[in-house]
């Protein structure tokens, strides 16, 4: 369990790899959320590579983080 805040991601994961997303998320107060499937994202990659980028770093930063998150954990 967390607590995500203002641009956080959530299923960027089975976005990457076309698996089912593992989690989800409950929000504690209002919300503004964008959905981006598969498809969305090859068109946007055809479309705009420069926006691309800037999620693709976005989605690479969110991984980076939970690996981090998880070695951490693991060392405790």
């Amino acid at each position: 369990m967390n607590v995500l805040g203002p641009g956080s991601l959530i299923g960027e994961m089975g976005l990457l790899d076309g698996e089912p997303r593992s989690a989800s998320c409950t929000a504690s107060g209002p919300l503004r959320g964008a959905v981006l499937n598969r498809a969305a994202l090859a068109q946007l990659v055809r479309d705009d590579p420069q926006t691309t980028a800037k999620v693709m770093l976005a989605i690479s930063i969110r991984i980076d983080q939970r690996v981090r998150d998880t070695s951490d954990k693991l060392k405790r």
